[in-house]
């Protein structure tokens, strides 16, 4: 498949593990390892399908398209597109395990590979699970959580 103009962000490993006690050895409660080819295990991952300026007035949609989103060689690969005879003119991918796979306490490992393109935002957070923790934006209908989030990247 041909690079787009931007860098192709990458993640090889999430993986999840808990222990009960500080001395206790580390329990997996979730993981992927992306041992597969073709789109995100859809038993562990949520793909957004949504227009540009649905959250923060970004220019991208969010698509499903394999161009966009795929699991190739090990890694999962969200890539960024951009079609100047296109409406939208940017399309990529978004993610969450949301309902998939959480814990309140624990160890979580990724390694991820970011872009370096000029106006790129990347991004890997940790979100509460509780949707009643979550504010509407009624105006552009979305949620965010009203309590944080942890910003990993």
């Amino acid at each position: 498949m041909p690079f787009s103009r931007f860098s192709i962000p990458l993640l090889a490993t999430l993986l999840l593990a808990s222990a009960t006690t500080v001395d206790a050895e580390w329990r997996v409660l979730w993981r992927d390892e992306f041992g597969y080819t073709g789109p995100p295990d859809p038993d562990k991952w949520n793909v957004a399908k949504w227009p540009p300026g649905r959250v923060n007035d970004e220019l991208q949609a969010y698509t499903q398209r394999p161009r966009n989103l795929r699991v190739e060689d090990g890694k999962l690969v969200i890539e960024t597109h951009f079609d100047p005879d296109a409406q939208p003119r940017f399309s990529s991918g978004r993610i969450s395990s949301k309902g998939k796979g959480f814990s309140t306490y624990g160890r979580f490992e990724a390694r991820i590979r970011f872009p370096s393109a000029r106006g790129t935002w990347s991004a890997f957070w940790l979100m509460p699970e509780d949707p009643s923790v979550y504010g509407l934006n009624k105006k552009e209908g979305w949620y965010w959580p009203n309590c944080g989030e942890i910003d990993i990247v």
